[in-house]
């Protein structure tokens, strides 16, 4: 019988064990380290925006929320808060002015703070729930407005209420539809006395939900059938202007991560079969002892596991602290919610699924090539012209199961993850044949060529597996990790652009047509500069080719809630920057029929046209007042919600608006600390409302700043696994390419020659794999960038350079080692190591 401990032992002494443990060992640390920094690092995203939303689902209704709504988030365990929100008049003895009232109860907010001030002095405040009975808390602007401080009294409705603080922050935008008005907050048991809520008024009833991902799952899955038309479950993830970074952080990390799966998956199949490959002439040794094939593979069974077990428990340990250490690096820009290298930082489920994923890789890639290992009789194992060790097809079959069930779980999303197999299946099989017609070039430039390139040639063509196998591992690393670092530049800089510093933080609206001139020379002298003039009229749809809407569109169209409001309708003949069309003809234009009627055309947005299936062509009527405004659809335009720049569903041509009452939108940008002026300057406009948006601005800005490190830790995790893939895959060719060295040395050929033989191999093989790799980034970047992540479509002319040179470099770099062996060892002695 064998002896276990003496067996390892002997094993280890090889290294190629240790290779195959390392390698286990980096790819469990890095889906450890990665599940807990990505996971822990898209929590704290979600959470800033739950925070900037005051709670993390919110149900918006136009009735009163039924009692046994409330009642029901206590059986799922949540947390709930009631807010109702409606526009009002808030009057002082000095003025009146239009406010965005939110009526709210004791347990509001369910994320982040309410800061109240006590004076205009105070700029840190006290953190508090919500005002009692009899008080209301005013922001800054509507203080001024209304020329009052704390301890005087306001009239809302038919009661008098006392001025107890001064908003300084608060969570999200809980007015809703009156949120463009200055705010203010009163306690929910003073609204009834306010007699404000009456049949037909506009108010909001919002119920918010706070609690773990599974409660708020079946929480919603009880309440979807029971809401009626008017009603909306809202994910502050899916609603806010986040959403789309949100989006596009969570479709990066599953592309990332699976691109840093397979490779790392690769690492362990290569370094798996390279210790496979070098144990059969120990099995060999030990069949010609009598030992039996069962025997064997029950030993290797036992070193499988715990070579599994060691390696899963080491690379959980060594993720843990790399993901620890990474965010205690980056803790000024990323709040877990949980202190550093503690307890609640260590996620247990994620440490049981990385040790059960090495366990399984282990299984899958390691035992297969055991098995072919031990299967084989011993003399022809020993014999010289024995050769590589063949795998049967499908004994890799468990394995790319496995690697496809795993890329499954990381990418939540099966179209993504079909997508990225078939792309991966595309991109392995014409790498294959690229690789195999390139060998067969060099093969006819042996026969051709004279001097080095010959030479160079008949070793690419004596090695033509092991040559193909490298171009293609070093082509399709090089095509994934430059596929993902242009991914994540691209996203980088587009999140830049699309909030530059002077991004317009303050939107001014109900502007007269006589006051825009006015308001621009005034503002002017305060060095700021409109970024243009928009007219505006609210308009609801009525009709769709002549039928009224709500029977030209489906039930489920019933309850688009761009059907249950006014739209902001706009008139212009300019396309704005942040505009494309995507379909039809720019600008909308007014035409005369032969009779002599008007016929206006317009421009939709695409969303709006997506979801009411309305195409080119297709008339559209508004309710503007007691006018009607029609226009036929003559462009679909695809519009950038998300740049802080005034946009709109519908624009009609500018000639259309000479029979509409129209007021005028614009957006500035106001620097640090100018605020206060722009609203002293703006008094003297009583109709005019501001909406400041810097808040907003700035947890954007965290969110994309924290996005930005995510994207740098992700292409640490695939640089890393790249590097131990390529290693890998030249230590597998390690052993031939000395013994070719070695057969130069002993018929004459000088270090010299050896040297630059090795140079020409290298940067042939880089320059081609590079060139290779760049065809695929470039068609990757169209599927991930434009596909997926709505990126703009661009050429990279820098990558047909950059790849090729990194490929020769890489090449040249790792080979050192063998270089060196050739050029300063004895050729004797290297012969004698390598032959036995």
């Amino acid at each position: 019988m064998f002896n276990f401990p003496l067996l390892i032992k002997e094993i280890w002494r090889t290294g190629q064990l240790k290779l195959f443990s390392l390698t286990l060992l980096f790819v469990v640390g890095s889906f450890a380290a990665s599940d807990q920094i990505f996971h822990l690092m898209e929590q704290s995203l979600t959470e800033k925006v739950s925070t900037l939303m005051g709670a993390d689902r919110t149900i918006v209704s136009w009735r009163n929320i039924p009692q046994k709504w409330v009642v029901e988030t206590d059986t799922n365990k949540l947390k709930h808060s009631l807010v109702t929100s409606l526009a009002s008049m808030v009057a002082s003895e000095q003025g009146f002015q239009l406010a965005s009232i939110a009526a709210i109860d004791k347990f509001y907010p369910l994320a982040g703070h309410i800061v109240i001030a006590k004076n205009r002095k105070d700029t840190v405040g006290q953190v508090q729930q919500s005002p009692s009975p009899g008080n209301i808390w005013l922001s800054l602007r509507l203080a001024d407005a209304l020329e009052v401080k704390v301890g005087q009294k306001v009239n809302l409705g038919k009661i008098q209420l006392t001025v107890s603080g001064l908003i300084l922050d608060e969570p999200g935008n809980v007015g809703g539809m009156a949120g463009l008005a200055p705010r203010a907050i009163i306690n929910l048991d003073d609204l009834p006395s306010t007699d404000l809520v009456r049949p037909g008024s506009r108010v909001q009833f919002k119920l918010l939900l706070a609690g773990n991902e599974e409660n708020l799952s079946i929480y919603h899955r009880w309440l979807k059938d029971k809401l009626k038309p008017g009603e909306q479950w809202q994910d502050p993830a899916q609603s806010t202007s986040s959403s789309k970074l949100l989006s596009r952080i969570r479709t990066f990390l599953a592309v990332s991560t699976m691109i840093a799966l397979l490779l790392g998956i690769a690492a362990l199949a290569f370094s798996g079969y390279r210790f496979a490959e070098e144990q059969r002439e120990r099995v060999a040794l030990w069949r010609c002892l009598g030992i039996k094939r069962s025997q064997l593979i029950r030993q290797y069974l036992k070193l499988m596991l715990v070579i599994g077990l060691l390696g899963g428990l080491l690379g959980v340990l060594l993720g843990t602290l790399f993901s620890q250490f990474m965010l205690m690096i980056f803790s000024d820009f990323v709040d877990t919610g949980m202190p550093i290298f503690s307890a609640q930082s260590f996620n247990i489920s994620s440490a049981i699924l990385s040790i059960a994923t090495g366990l399984l890789l282990v299984s899958v890639f390691l035992f297969p090539t055991l098995y072919q290992a031990t299967a084989m009789p011993p003399l022809a194992i020993l014999r010289p012209q024995q050769g590589h060790l063949k795998i049967p097809f499908h004994y890799w079959i468990p394995g790319v199961l496995s690697v496809m069930l795993i890329a499954f779980y990381w990418s939540e999303d099966w179209k993504l993850w079909a997508a990225f197999m078939l792309g991966i299946i595309t991109l392995t099989i014409v790498l294959v044949l690229l690789t195999g017609l390139l060998t067969r070039v060099f093969s006819s430039l042996a026969l051709t060529r004279g001097g080095s390139l010959a030479i160079v040639s008949q070793m690419i063509k004596t090695n033509r597996k092991s040559i193909s196998l490298q171009m293609l591992v070093t082509s399709l690393i090089l095509s994934l990790f430059g596929l993902i670092f242009l991914v994540s530049q691209g996203l980088f800089q587009q999140w830049q652009q699309e909030l530059p510093e002077d991004t317009p933080n303050l939107f001014l609206f109900n502007v007269a047509a006589e006051d825009k001139s006015l308001i621009d020379a005034d503002l002017k002298q305060l060095k700021l500069q409109s970024s243009n003039w928009y007219p505006i009229a609210r308009g609801r749809l009525v009709n769709l080719n002549n039928q009224p809407i709500l029977q030209a569109v489906t039930e489920k169209q019933k309850q688009d809630n761009a059907l249950k409001r006014e739209l902001n309708l706009t008139f212009s003949n300019k396309l704005a920057a942040d505009n494309e069309i995507i379909a039809g003809n720019w600008p909308p234009s007014q035409l005369h029929n032969s009779s002599g009627k008007t016929i206006n055309t317009l421009s939709v947005e695409q969303g709006l046209a997506n979801r009411l299936d309305l195409h080119l062509g297709d008339e559209l009527t508004f309710a503007v007042g007691a006018e009607q405004l029609m226009g036929k659809i003559s462009s679909i335009r695809k519009v950038h919600w998300d740049s802080f720049k005034p946009n709109f569903f519908i624009i009609f041509p500018s000639e259309s608006q000479q029979d509409i009452a129209v007021t005028f939108l614009s957006s500035f940008y106001v620097p640090p600390g100018g605020l206060k002026a722009v609203e002293k300057t703006l008094k003297q406009y009583p109709s005019v409302s501001m909406i400041p948006v810097d808040r907003v601005l700035s947890q954007l800005r965290s969110l994309i700043s924290q996005a930005g490190i995510i994207l740098q830790l992700s292409m640490g995790f695939i640089a890393l696994l790249a590097f131990i893939l390529i290693l890998t895959v030249l230590h597998i060719t390690y052993r031939q390419r000395l013994l070719q060295g070695l057969v130069i040395r002993a018929v004459g050929g000088s270090n010299r020659l050896i040297h630059r033989l090795l140079l020409m191999e290298w940067w042939t093989l880089g320059i081609i794999s590079g060139l290779v790799a760049a065809i695929f980034v470039e068609l990757g970047y169209a599927w991930v960038a434009v596909g997926l992540l709505d990126l703009k479509e661009q050429i990279h002319p820098l990558i047909w350079v950059v790849l090729p040179v990194i490929a020769s470099l890489v090449l040249m770099l790792s080979g050192q080692g063998l270089r060196k062996r050739l050029t300063q060892q004895s050729p004797l002695l290297l012969l004698k190591e390598q032959l036995g």
